[in-house]
């Protein structure tokens, strides 16, 4: 028979108990808390429902506000005043919508007059004696007339096409304000922007060249024959100086002493060189270049730095300070045979009024695609009365001067579409500017 222990039972009954109660607490907290989870989501559907239910009255009321609103608009576009019924409303609408009708009938009336006038600008401009192309601001080429077509054997799918186009086909890197040579004929090119559009008008002036070329030749035709005059003037003595030395030497060849004879051929040299001195002077009156020549055109500051270096010595040997600026880098529309001979013309001027010392300055400067070359001097100047004057032919005030330097220049420079003029000079003598275009760089 097994004893039975008190003690132990009393405490299992405890440890039970204690189980039992913590269980029963666990029960409770967990029923606590699940009422809460609930409770808070009841609340939070039920504040969600009074939100939406006061944002949809807000809608409803904003709505019927500016539908309101609206209506009131409408009512003062058609001047109903006060209250606006339906019908009202209706009737306003109606009115607006004859109105968009008789608006949409006045633009399409508008819109046919315009296709009417571009139709005829187009036709007139088809007319003139003119190529004529633009392009818009992407460079696309927006129209072309007759006449640059049948030019250029250009066609109407041209339109739409980079503009890039267009120059490769005439061989040339860009458009430029200007006379332009293509395929044998000279053109006058003329840009105008307007309205975000950019028009390029082309002239062909090859017939007015032919004219200016013609009315040029005839001019030195003119020029040689007072040239020959002048000449046979100026070889008259040195002439008559050899022919009497030369029949006294041959008339007397067996009774002139030796010493005689030396002298007379001295002379005779000396003449003859004097001739060739008067025959220089003269022969660059003649010598224009053709228009059909593939010079090398002049590059500065390269060819203009070895220009005067190349004279250098003549102004150390004067006494002669040559002052130069400095010079942008840029290529001239002149061939550069003809530029130095221009430069020369204007520098041989400068050191011959100055004799010995003083000063001469060069300086180049680019205003608007042209080079403006001064060159200016520290002597006495020129007259007012006399600044024109010095570019015609055969005039001059100095001791064994030709009077055709200045008026050769202006003529080089004129032909390759420059200027030479003369004023006054800062350093007190004159000062020639000589305008010639600039070549853009592609």
């Amino acid at each position: 028979r097994q004893t039975f222990n008190v003690e132990g039972f009393k405490r299992n009954i405890w440890t039970l108990k204690n189980l039992v109660m913590l269980g029963t607490k666990k029960i409770r907290e967990k029923d606590v808390l699940a009422n809460n989870i609930a409770y808070r989501q009841i609340e939070y559907r039920v504040k969600a429902g009074i939100s939406f239910v006061v944002s949809i009255s807000a809608i409803i009321m904003i709505f019927a506000f500016l539908l309101q609103l609206k209506i009131r608009n409408i009512g003062k576009a058609v001047g109903i005043k006060g209250s606006v019924s339906s019908k009202e409303v209706v009737s306003a609408i109606e009115q607006i919508k004859t109105d968009l009708v008789r608006d949409s009938e006045e633009i399409n009336k508008k819109l046919f007059r315009e296709q009417i006038s571009g139709r005829r600008k187009s036709a007139l401009l088809d007319t003139i004696p003119a190529g004529m192309i633009s392009m818009g601001s992407n460079n696309e080429v927006t129209y072309i007339n007759e006449k640059m077509k049948s030019w250029f054997g250009f066609e109407d799918s041209i339109i739409g096409e980079n503009i890039s186009f267009v120059h490769s086909k005439l061989g040339i890197d860009r458009f430029e304000n200007g006379k332009l040579l293509i395929d044998g004929d000279f053109y006058w090119i003329s840009i105008h922007e307007e309205l975000n559009e950019v028009f390029v008008v082309l002239r062909n002036i090859t017939e007015q060249e032919n004219l200016a070329r013609k009315l040029l030749d005839s001019e030195r035709l003119v020029s040689i024959g007072e040239m020959a005059s002048r000449i046979t003037h100026e070889i008259r003595n040195p002439l008559s100086t050899i022919k009497l030395n030369s029949e006294y030497m041959v008339e007397n060849i067996d009774d002139v002493d030796p010493s005689q004879i030396v002298s007379s051929m001295k002379l005779i040299v000396k003449e003859v060189n004097r001739l060739e001195t008067i025959t220089e002077k003269y022969m660059n009156l003649v010598k224009y270049k053709n228009s059909a020549e593939t010079e090398k055109e002049t590059e500065l500051p390269i060819d203009l730095v070895q220009f005067i270096s190349f004279h250098s010595t003549e102004f150390k040997k004067r006494d002669i300070e040559i002052i130069m600026g400095e010079i942008p880098e840029c290529e001239l529309a002149i061939t550069v045979s003809s530029f130095k001979e221009i430069m020369l013309n204007l520098i041989k001027n400068a050191w011959e009024e100055l004799g010995s010392q003083g000063k001469v300055s060069v300086q180049v400067e680019i205003k608007e695609k042209k080079a403006v070359i001064r060159v200016e001097d520290s002597g006495r100047g020129i007259p007012d009365e006399e600044k024109e004057a010095v570019f015609k032919n055969f005039y001059t005030k100095k001791p064994g001067g030709t009077g055709i330097g200045l008026s050769h220049s202006r003529k080089l420079a004129e032909e390759a579409g420059g200027h030479l003029t003369v004023s006054d000079s800062n350093l007190g003598g004159a000062c020639f500017f000589l305008e010639l275009n600039v070549r853009s760089r592609a």
